[in-house]
């Protein structure tokens, strides 16, 4: 995890990729390259490094989402259930589910406005 978040922040896609225990296929990873940014992809590496102690517990209402078929989903829920927040997945989707503007709505629209008129 280290050597991946290094090449991230070095902006070398391809010693990340090598450095990655599940390889993705080209397809993936040029779709990856295209719609993220190294240094925050490298951030997000590096907090995967944390054990759930290291954490902060929120001190607000907190909704974490995700699409089910992340190769991250199942490190996520375990992550997830360890703090005193909110939750859900997105179905029927995979690294495309923040893009997913309709569905991630009605998730997060109904939390917020509780969230506001608590």
């Amino acid at each position: 995890m280290e050597r991946s978040a290094t090449a991230l922040e070095q902006g070398d896609w391809h010693a990340y990729f090598d450095a990655r225990i599940q390889e993705l296929p080209p397809e993936v990873q040029q779709e990856f390259i295209a719609g993220n940014d190294p240094v925050v992809a490298a951030a997000i590496v590096r907090t995967s490094l944390l054990q759930p102690s290291g954490f902060v517990m929120p001190v607000v209402p907190t909704l974490a989402y995700w699409a089910d078929g992340e190769i991250f989903a199942s490190r996520n829920a375990k992550i997830a259930e360890a703090f005193p927040l909110d939750w859900t997945v997105i179905e029927g989707s995979h690294s495309d589910g923040f893009v997913m503007a309709e569905a991630v709505a009605r998730i997060v629209a109904p939390f917020v406005d509780a969230a506001v008129n608590a």
